[in-house]
């Protein structure tokens, strides 16, 4: 272009009148300032890489310690939902119209869960609650995962938002009368998913469907660095694909390192024009 040209030439003009000292000097200049750019951009580009290596190895390593902590808070209710449906004393109790009170409440009471918000409820063939962990419970009659297990007596599960902005498991385990192998109820588990996971602001998280749909947590920018993996629980809440997520914005993880860049860039350029 030509205003590019015009001021090309009026450099060159200004170079060719200085003396030997003056060439020499902006010689030794100009290739100090092109070696110190290499330097700093090849090491900012090295120390840059190794940061995000880090990064995404250590959230490999906390993801993994967040996946066992919920299969183990999450697979320990279940496990305890599926020991009530194949007790005899809950079948029973179920038989028992009048006295199964007698029999389910002191049972259920007493049982500690390792997810608090959940809540366990033994529910009779047409979906009415025996007795609960926490008291009352709704009726399960239109409940999809109790109608599905009741029609062919396989347990069933399904995730669903409940009118809220996290979602909640619901699990339906059958109860089978043991003389007669007939279903006579079943055990509905219920918990809410949201409070499975840390309160966070930094290191997102958040739990996630088979096809990648946010369920409960926090989600990331666009940018964040994300490490996930799949829940190994027991059946049937396997079907369901559960991921836990764990993610880092990745402006905040490199930020440091370009505002020392910057300081880097800026030293040189008042190096540079204190030279000149």
């Amino acid at each position: 272009m030509p205003g590019h040209r015009s001021l090309r030439e009026a450099l060159l003009a200004r170079f060719l009148q200085l003396e030997l000292r003056g060439k020499i000097t902006v010689a030794l200049l100009t290739g100090a300032l092109v070696l110190g750019t290499a330097i700093t951009l090849t090491s900012y580009l090295m120390f840059r890489n190794e940061l995000v290596a880090h990064t995404g190895a250590r959230l490999q390593a906390e993801v993994s310690l967040q996946q066992r902590e919920i299969e183990l808070r999450l697979g320990g209710v279940i496990a305890l939902a599926d020991s009530l449906a194949t007790n005899t004393v809950t079948a029973n109790a179920l038989a028992d119209s009048q006295g199964r009170e007698t029999y389910l409440d002191p049972l259920l009471r007493g049982q500690k869960l390792s997810v608090p918000e959940a809540d366990i409820t033994v529910v009779d063939y047409r979906g009415r609650p025996a007795s609960s962990t926490h008291g009352s419970a709704p009726d399960f009659g239109q409940d999809p995962s109790f109608l599905a297990m009741m029609a062919d007596g396989r347990a069933r599960q399904r995730v669903d938002f409940a009118g809220t902005s996290a979602a909640r498991l619901t699990v339906a385990l059958p109860i089978r009368y043991r003389l007669t192998n007939n279903v006579e109820g079943g055990v509905s588990l219920r918990v809410p998913l949201d409070s499975l996971l840390e309160q966070e602001t930094q290191e997102l998280l958040r739990i996630t469907d088979a096809t990648g749909t946010r369920l409960t947590g926090q989600a990331p920018s666009a940018q964040a660095f994300e490490q996930s993996r799949v829940l190994q629980l027991p059946s049937p809440v396997d079907a369901a694909g559960l991921h836990v997520v764990r993610a880092r914005d990745r402006a905040q993880v490199v930020r440091q390192l370009d505002l020392l860049l910057l300081v880097f860039l800026g030293m040189g350029t008042l190096v540079v024009v204190g030279v000149i």
